[in-house]
């Protein structure tokens, strides 16, 4: 079962793609949420999934967030 911070993560990554770029909202989700790293990776994959123009820019963010 999905834990209900990557639920809120999800809903909060789309409420807020329309005002930020989406590497943006990527990091705030995971900011705002504590989210842990399985759950990084899973907020990951169902951006990828659901809005694949955004890979690239969502990639380049993931490996910068795990670099540091």
């Amino acid at each position: 079962m999905e834990e209900r911070s990557l639920t809120y993560a999800k809903q909060y990554f789309r409420r807020n793609l329309g005002k930020y770029c989406a590497d943006d909202c990527f990091e705030s989700a995971i900011g705002e949420y504590y989210l842990r790293e399985d759950e990084i990776e899973s907020l990951k994959k169902y951006i990828i999934k659901n809005y694949p123009t955004y890979e690239e820019e969502i990639n380049r963010r993931y490996n910068l967030i795990k670099g540091e």
